[in-house]
């Protein structure tokens, strides 16, 4: 994890021993700063202003601190423009425009400044178009082998830490679909199955605030509905797997996956709820011996071996969370089934 460049500035050291300064002080934890970039594509906003965005999450990364660690944020959107770099972005503003996987500045790629990067995925479209084709179309700007090239030989060789994610239906699957291991994590395409935006089919999460919104209801059941109980203060609860098991003279313990670990709170078995999620793959059917090759060098594993001489890593899944059970709840968008589970 590299200096910070921004505190050597600041230290207005001369340029001919700024180097040697970096070497022996990376050495210390006290300066480490995780940077993160976060790729959006043109529907998702970052400023504060907007409802339907990110500005928030940049926010709360930003004012973290884990110890000695900080974080750095920066954005990157995928649209139609020339690829450039903004020198000096506002804090919502995007630092790179016409972001591609392969972007370079300075003669190297633009990923290579960073420690992990995160695909917030819109595009093709919110259409429910039951025809996979319009993922691929010009208009949605879907990742291509030569900047998936560079985005896998960040994530294999430089260890790069990848995040991607989309919702219902085929959002987000023009960015993420094709990358190496998120591709094969979670339902992108209708080919795979993914959970619809409407009916019975789709996977609701969202929770009644008050017995108006409770089968039995005088009159019957208020409507749940997406915009306004998404909202509000009645969370969907989740159900951590175990990853960690420990005996204690007499108790027994578990612990969820770290990522659920709050260091003052405790397990976290909360999210907020939502009225169409999407879906992720259990690891007994992600498909292990799957390769690709984007560069004509031939074929790697998208799951590559054990260093280590044990079985070979494949994902995990750390949490459920699933929609309530029959009779159905009177939502706005339609019927919920019962066993319909989100990940």
């Amino acid at each position: 994890m590299p200096i910070d460049k921004d505190l050597l500035t600041e230290l207005h050291l001369n340029p001919e021993y700024r180097r040697l300064f970096a070497d022996w002080i990376e050495r210390w934890p006290l300066f480490r700063r995780t940077r993160i970039l976060i790729v959006v594509d043109t529907e998702i906003s970052t400023s504060p202003v907007d409802d339907f965005g990110l500005s928030r999450v940049i926010e709360l990364i930003r004012g973290a601190v884990v110890g000695c660690l900080r974080f750095t944020v920066d954005i990157a959107l995928r649209n139609g423009e020339a690829p450039s770099v903004v020198t000096s972005p506002g804090p919502y503003q995007p630092r790179y425009r016409g972001f591609r996987f392969d972007m370079q500045t300075g003669g190297s790629a633009v990923i290579d400044r960073y420690d992990q990067v995160w695909c917030f995925g819109f595009k093709p479209s919110n259409s429910g178009n039951l025809d996979d084709a319009e993922i691929d179309l010009p208009f949605a700007f879907p990742a291509g082998d030569a900047e998936l090239a560079v985005l896998a030989h960040w994530m294999d060789t430089r260890q790069g830490g990848l995040f991607g994610t989309g919702d219902h239906h085929f959002l987000g699957a023009s960015m993420c679909r094709r990358i190496p291991r998120l591709g094969t994590m979670r339902r992108w395409t209708n080919a795979d199955g993914v959970p619809p935006i409407g009916t019975p089919a789709r996977i609701d999460t969202l929770r009644p605030p008050s017995a108006a919104f409770e089968p039995g209801a005088p009159g019957g059941p208020a409507d749940l509905g997406n915009s306004s109980h998404q909202g509000d203060l009645v969370v969907q609860p989740i159900h951590w797997v175990p990853a960690q098991y420990s005996f204690w003279p007499f108790a027994f313990r578990k612990r969820p996956h770290l990522v659920l670990c709050h260091p003052e709170l405790g397990p976290i078995d909360v999210m907020p709820d939502h009225a169409h999620e999407g879906l992720c793959v259990e690891t007994a059917a992600i498909p292990a011996s799957d390769t690709y090759d984007f560069d004509g060098a031939g074929p790697r594993p998208v799951y590559p071996p054990s260093t280590t001489g044990g079985p070979q890593p494949l994902p995990k899944i750390i949490a459920y969370g699933s929609t309530l059970g029959d009779p159905p709840y009177n939502f706005a968008q339609g019927p919920q089934r019962r066993g319909r589970d989100s990940r």
